[in-house]
């Protein structure tokens, strides 16, 4: 009468065993007469656990991330973590990077990445592990930036800031009318902008229209008018921007 068997063999893949296609053949003998079965199998390395996103410091001034990196395998093992930090609100992309380092076999290895932004808000750190070609894993955290301390862009020009070392906080440099005479004074009044919500990258597809939402502030201590804003290094026929110009822009608006 037929029936159907079933026979379990447990193998233990060695650490130092070489990673990729693995073929397991079955040869089963009756009656002098061979039957062979056989199926294929990945082995691979690790495997690796990301996580405990760990936020340091979350001043823009000096942004520092730490990860939990674990590599629960018996090999030692590299690691590539990439990294991205984006707006929480609409998927931004601020900053990104990546690293490959070693995690010894059986043991987690702390790393550290130091995004850089201007963004003041919440914000998301995703941390991607890729290992052994096509595995990966990872963690995110959702987080707030904050500013502490003095910095070149915070609107005052203090803390031994110019117009030389910084235009965006003290205003542009202006140089006075060369020629003789004297008595002459000159006053310069200080104009400062500081651009919101402007992304660093503006990613553009064919034939396809998009819209960037951004603020000016009048950080200056004057009132602006007739402001016409451009983007430097690209031709105009390829953007727009509404209104094409700001007749007064005052002080703190």
């Amino acid at each position: 009468q037929e029936s159907t068997g079933q026979h379990n063999y447990t193998y233990t893949v060695e650490a130092s065993v070489v990673e990729g296609q693995w073929e397991s053949i079955i040869n089963a003998t009756k009656s002098s007469t061979s039957y062979f079965a056989n199926h294929f199998w990945k082995v691979v390395g690790g495997p690796f656990d990301v996580r405990n996103i760990t936020i340091l410091n979350s001043s823009i001034n000096n942004l520092i991330i730490n990860v939990t990196t674990e590599n629960t395998g018996g090999a030692n093992k590299d690691l590539t973590l990439q990294w991205d930090l984006t707006k929480e609100s609409d998927g931004t992309l601020l900053h990104s990077g990546a690293d490959t380092f070693m995690v010894p076999a059986s043991s987690t290895r702390l790393w550290t990445v130091t995004p850089t932004t201007t963004f003041i808000g919440q914000v998301r750190i995703t941390m991607l592990g890729f290992y052994s070609e096509t595995e990966k894993a990872g963690a995110y955290k959702v987080f707030s930036t904050t500013t502490t301390g003095l910095y070149c862009g915070d609107g005052i020009c203090n803390n031994g800031e110019t117009c030389s070392t910084c235009p965006a906080d003290c205003g542009v440099c202006v140089t006075p009318p060369s020629g003789g005479g004297g008595g002459v004074t000159l006053i310069v009044e200080k104009a400062g902008l500081i651009f919101q919500n402007l992304p660093k990258v503006i990613e553009l597809a064919t034939d396809i229209e998009k819209i960037v939402a951004f603020t000016v502030n009048n950080t200056g201590a004057i009132d602006i008018t007739d402001l016409v804003l451009t983007f430097g290094n690209l031709e105009t026929k390829y953007y727009n921007i509404t209104p094409p110009t700001i007749d007064t822009l005052k002080v703190g608006e």
